[in-house]
C-alpha cells in the first residue's frame, strides 16, 4: 500500500480515538510515569492540545492492557521497557483505572436546573462513573480470567450484584444489558429532571428513580469496585483511580466538590485534568482546603512536562517525541512505511550549533555587524584566547539569531526564507503539543495526495509561516481571545524590534515579567494565552513549588509556534518587563475596543 497524504493527520483529538488507535499511537513521557506510579491524587494541567485526554484516557485498564499486549516491530529499547512495565502493572493487578469524559452537553444542562443543580450534578456524575466502570470490569475479566466459561459466570455474578447495588428494576447478567439499562435510566431520569424543573408533579415511581445514584457522590462506584475486586481477587492493595477529564467546562462550585472528595476519600484516587488556570479553587465543601502537596499534587504537562528542564534537554525530548508522532500516525495508514520525518524536511540550518554552517570567522563578522560594543568587544576577546570558550557561551546561543537576523537585512525584494526548516525547528515550532504537531503536519503537507516526498527548505519556510500566522489569528475567535490576540500580536512585535532592529546582546529578550501591579485586563488576557499555549509559565522543578501556578506574578515564554510569524528564533530568551512592552505599544488602548466581547 502506498502512502497517501489525503486526512493523514487530520484526525488529532484523543477523545475522538478508537482505543486500536490511541494505543498504536501514544508515546510513553515523563508526564505518564507520574501519573501512573503516583501515590497522590493528582491535577493535569496543560493548554488546549497538549495531551491530557491521551495520558488519562490511556490510563484506563482496557488502554493500558492493549498496551501490554502491543507487538512490536521496532528494536526500540525504551517502547520495550515501557510495554514490561504496562504489562507488570496488569499482571499485578497493582492499577485499575476509568476513563470518564465529562461532557459538555451533559454539564451545560446544569443550568437547566437551578434549584436542582447540585442534586442533578451527583446523580450525573454518579451515573456516568458507573456506566464507565462497567467497560473497567469487563477488562478485568478478559485479563484476569483464561476460562471462557468461567468467565461468563463471574460476569454474570458481577452484573447480577451491581443490578442489585444500583438499585435496577431487573436483575441483569450481562455487560451489554446492563450498559443499555443505564442508558435508558439516564434518558428517563432527565425526563424527570426536566419535569420537576417545569414545576409539575412527580410521581412516586419518578421520585424513586435511581434512587442509588442520588446517594453520596461516588458511593456507587465505590461499592461497585469492591464487588468486581472480590469476584477477580484484586488485592487491597490495589489502587482504583477514577480520571476525569475536561474539569475546566464544571464550576466553582462543582470544582469544590470533587476537592472535598480528594480531600477525604481513601478508596479511590482521582486523576482530573483541565486547562491550567481552569482548576478555579482549592477550597471545599467543609472547612479545610484541599493541601497541595498532601491531598493532590499537580502536574504541568506542557511542551511535553520539559518547561523547567534546560533548553538543550527540552528541545531533544520534544524533537523525539515529534519524530515519533509522525511515524506513529503514518502506520496506521500504511503499516510498512518507512518514511520518517527527517528523510520528508531534512536537518535544520538554523539550530545546528557546529560551525559547519557558519565558520567562527565568519559568525565574528556577523557579530560586529549586528551585535553591540559589548557583545562584539566580548567576542574578539573570546575568539582571539579561547575558541572553545567563545564557542559554548556565545555562539552556541546567538548563531541561529544572527543567521535570521543577517538574512532579514540582505533578503532581497519578496524572496522566501528558507531557514524555518527542517526537523529541529518543526519540532520546537510544535512546543511539544501533540494536536498542534498535526495541525504543522498538514500545513507541511499542505493537502498534498501525492506520495511522501522531501520537501524544499523554502516550501517548509512558507507553510511553517503559514502556519505560525493561523495559531495567532484563531485565538481572535475564542471568548475574549481578542484581547488576548492583542496582547500578543504586542509581546510578539516588540521582541521582534529588539530581534532584527535593535543592535543585539548576548541574552535577547523572548519573555515577559509580570507582578503584582499588572493591570486585570492584562492578567486576564495572559491567563486565556496559556490555556491556548500561546504563553507558556516558568515553573520549578520541586514539586509543591510547581504546584502553586503563578498567579498575578512570574514569567511567562512566548511559545515557538509564534516564532516563525514574528521573524524569532524558536527559543525560551530573557524575561522584561510587561510594563516595559505596554509602554512601547497602545495595547491597553487596544483591549479597550474588546471590553463588552
Amino acid at each position: 500500500m502506498s502512502t497517501n497524504l489525503k486526512n493523514v493527520f487530520e484526525a488529532s483529538n484523543a477523545r475522538d480515538f478508537t482505543s486500536n488507535q490511541l494505543v498504536n499511537e501514544f508515546i510513553w513521557t515523563e508526564s505518564f510515569s507520574e501519573l501512573l506510579y503516583s501515590t497522590k491524587n493528582q491535577v493535569v494541567l496543560g493548554s488546549r492540545g497538549s495531551g491530557k485526554t491521551a495520558l488519562v484516557k490511556m490510563l484506563s485498564h482496557q488502554n493500558l492492557r492493549k498496551l501490554a499486549n502491543k507487538h512490536l516491530s521496532s528494536s526500540d529499547k525504551q517502547e520495550r521497557n515501557n510495554i514490561s512495565e504496562a504489562k507488570t502493572i496488569i499482571e499485578q493487578r497493582s492499577l485499575v483505572a476509568t476513563y470518564v469524559p465529562l461532557k459538555v452537553e451533559w454539564v451545560n444542562s446544569l443550568e437547566n436546573y437551578e434549584n436542582s443543580k447540585d442534586k442533578y450534578f451527583i446523580w450525573s456524575l454518579n451515573l456516568a462513573t458507573c456506566a464507565r466502570l462497567i467497560d473497567t470490569a469487563k477488562s478485568c475479566i478478559d485479563a484476569y480470567v483464561e476460562d471462557e466459561v468461567d468467565a461468563v459466570l463471574v460476569q454474570r455474578n458481577v452484573c447480577k450484584n451491581l443490578s442489585r447495588l444500583w438499585t435496577l428494576p431487573r436483575l441483569i447478567n450481562n455487560f451489554q444489558e446492563l450498559r443499555r439499562e443505564l442508558e435508558i435510566l439516564e434518558y428517563e431520569k432527565n425526563l424527570m429532571f426536566n419535569k420537576e424543573s417545569m414545576g409539575l408533579t412527580l410521581t412516586n415511581e419518578e421520585k424513586v428513580l435511581g434512587m442509588a445514584f442520588h446517594g453520596n457522590l461516588f458511593s456507587p462506584f465505590t461499592i461497585a469496585t469492591k464487588q468486581i475486586s472480590s469476584a477477580l481477587n484484586i488485592p487491597d492493595n490495589s489502587k482504583w483511580v477514577l480520571c476525569l477529564d475536561e474539569a475546566e467546562f464544571l464550576s466553582k462550585e462543582h470544582h469544590q466538590i470533587l476537592n472535598t472528595h480528594m480531600r477525604s476519600a481513601n478508596d479511590i484516587f482521582f486523576k482530573i485534568t483541565t486547562m491550567p488556570y481552569r482548576h478555579h479553587t482549592l477550597s471545599t465543601t467543609v472547612n479545610a482546603n484541599v493541601n497541595v502537596g498532601h491531598d493532590l499534587e499537580y502536574i504541568y504537562i506542557d511542551k511535553l512536562g520539559t518547561i523547567n528542564k534546560n533548553q538543550k534537554s527540552s528541545d531533544k525530548i520534544i524533537q523525539e517525541f515529534a519524530t515519533k508522532l509522525f511515524v506513529n500516525r503514518l502506520r496506521q495508514f500504511d503499516s510498512d512505511s518507512t518514511k520518517t520525518l527527517e528523510t520528508l524536511v531534512g536537518h535544520s540550518k538554523l539550530a545546528q550549533d557546529t560551525n559547519e554552517l557558519v565558520t567562527d570567522e565568519a559568525l565574528l563578522v556577523m557579530i560586529e555587524n549586528h551585535c553591540n560594543e559589548v557583545t562584539y568587544t566580548r567576542a574578539k576577546k573570546l575568539y582571539k584566547e579561547n575558541i572553545k570558550k567563545f564557542d559554548d557561551e556565545l555562539a552556541r546561543k546567538i548563531r541561529g539569531i544572527l543567521l535570521l537576523r543577517d538574512e532579514y537585512h540582505n533578503r532581497i525584494g519578496s524572496t522566501n526564507t528558507s531557514l524555518y526548516s527542517g526537523v529541529a525547528i518543526i519540532s520546537r515550532c510544535s512546543d511539544g503539543n501533540p494536536r498542534r504537531l498535526f495541525r504543522l503536519f498538514n500545513h507541511l503537507l499542505n493537502g498534498s495526495v501525492e506520495e511522501l516526498n522531501s520537501i524544499l527548505p523554502s516550501v517548509q519556510s512558507k507553510r511553517i509561516k503559514s502556519f505560525s500566522h493561523s495559531e495567532l489569528e484563531v485565538i481572535k475567535f475564542e471568548k475574549s481571545g481578542k484581547r488576548s490576540y492583542e496582547l500578543i500580536k504586542a509581546i510578539g512585535s516588540f521582541f521582534k524590534a529588539k530581534t532584527l532592529e535593535e543592535k543585539l546582546g548576548s541574552d535577547l529578550p523572548q519573555a515577559i515579567q509580570i507582578q503584582h501591579s499588572v493591570d486585570e485586563r492584562v492578567w486576564a488576557a495572559i491567563k486565556s494565552a496559556v490555556d491556548l499555549g500561546l504563553l507558556y509559565p516558568v515553573v520549578k522543578k520541586d514539586s509543591n513549588e510547581r504546584s502553586l501556578f503563578p498567579e498575578m506574578e512570574g514569567v511567562f515564554c512566548l511559545a515557538n509556534c509564534l516564532a516563525p510569524h514574528f521573524n524569532l528564533f524558536p527559543r525560551v530568551g530573557r524575561a522584561v518587563s510587561i510594563s516595559t512592552v505596554m509602554n512601547s505599544t497602545k495595547v491597553i488602548e487596544q483591549m479597550e475596543l474588546f471590553e463588552n466581547e
